[in-house]
């Protein structure tokens, strides 16, 4: 039960959103999870003991490629029949803010209807804002807030500049490396 791992609980689709795995004592171990319906966009809290019988959501997958959004959902595009469609924002999440135009994402569907996506562990981004680094400030790990493409701030080392290309990991939200 990793998170971005689509099950089916009580008869409904569910992405985990968050997981973690607990020993209790003398007990036995438990996986706390945080769920989120995929057509709703509602999300529950629940624990799963280790003899729990755990079946996979019933989806198809697709590729599409990200277009825009508006005010309460983000438009897509099919990668074989070149259909757009859209998907609303609370069932994306967080996914939201790493979306730029042209990314790549499988697209899970539920009878041919699309309710959420995937997207790359890893993403490459263009810093399009960068404050200077204080110089002489470099005896540790500092770190500026810098702002992507897409509007996301995130923080990274005091030698990223503007124009620079970054990867960030999307799990977590923080900078990985500079893209070569």
């Amino acid at each position: 039960m990793r998170v971005g791992t689509f099950i089916q609980f009580n008869g409904e689709p569910y992405e985990v959103v968050e997981s973690s795995h607990m020993k209790m004592g003398r007990g036995k171990a438990v996986m706390r999870t945080k769920l989120r319906h995929l057509v709703s966009g509602n999300t529950l809290e629940n624990t799963f003991k280790a003899n729990d019988k755990i079946e996979e959501a019933n989806l198809s997958r697709s590729k599409a490629s990200f277009l825009y959004t508006d005010d309460s959902s983000a438009h897509f595009m099919d990668q074989t029949s070149f259909e757009q469609f859209f998907i609303d924002k609370k069932a994306l999440g967080d996914k939201v803010k790493f979306l730029k135009d042209g990314l790549l994402v499988d697209v899970m569907l539920i009878d041919g209807t699309p309710v959420t996506v995937q997207i790359p562990k890893k993403i490459e981004y263009t810093v399009t804002e960068a404050p200077p680094g204080v110089k002489g400030d470099t005896a540790t790990n500092v770190f500026k807030t810098v702002t992507l493409e897409n509007g996301l701030e995130l923080r990274a080392p005091l030698f990223i500049n503007k124009d620079d290309k970054i990867i960030v990991n999307t799990d977590t939200g923080d900078y990985v490396e500079r893209a070569s």
